[in-house]
């Protein structure tokens, strides 16, 4: 696995540690201490774009596409 500063291309190790998707949902406390990070600034989300439900498709075609600065991000 590579470093969240990798990742996330500034350093939050000393923030966060990694964790498995599923071990994530399990424990809300994580999700929001990742919310005030985010809110707060210190962590820059890279959102190339939002799409609406009915745009999944055309989203799925960008990230295959490949190129794009940021994560194509489903709006519900």
């Amino acid at each position: 696995m590579k470093p969240l500063s990798f990742i996330l291309g500034c350093r939050v190790e000393q923030y966060l540690r990694a964790h498995r998707v599923f071990h994530a949902l399990e424990r809300t406390d994580m999700l929001r201490v990742l919310r005030g990070l985010v809110e707060s600034g210190k962590i820059k989300l890279r959102v190339t774009r939002e799409y609406a439900p009915e745009e999944v498709a055309e989203a799925q075609r960008a990230l295959m596409a490949g190129g794009l600065r940021g994560r194509p991000v489903i709006v519900f």
